[in-house]
């Protein structure tokens, strides 16, 4: 996904404990969540530049914005909300499996 994405990532990887699994989960959650948002804002038609400027202070999701303009923005809203859906899901296994929580396939 992206260099920011990816140390967020390994720093979850390193924590360990039980507790900490629900904390995994949680920031997953966040952060698909803010995904699915994001990719939103991009199916609606909003430039890069606006989100970018939004979230100037968030590496993290200045990454996940990269990702999501990297799909293309789609005219039907049947096709945008496939690719929203498709993004928060892809985004919330990839942070899963690379904090450990899951394994992949």
């Amino acid at each position: 996904m992206g260099k920011t994405f990816k140390s967020v990532l390994v720093a979850l990887t390193m924590m360990g404990a039980p507790a900490v699994a629900d904390i995994r989960m949680d920031v997953c959650k966040t952060v698909s969540e803010a995904a699915v948002s994001i990719m939103t804002i991009r199916q609606s038609g909003v430039p890069l530049i606006s989100i970018l400027n939004a979230l100037k202070d968030n590496s993290m999701f200045v990454q996940v914005a990269l990702v999501a303009y990297d799909t293309p923005k789609y005219s039907t809203k049947e096709n945008q909300q496939s690719a929203i859906t498709e993004f928060g899901n892809t985004v919330l296994l990839e942070c899963l499996r690379g904090s450990g929580q899951y394994a992949s396939n």
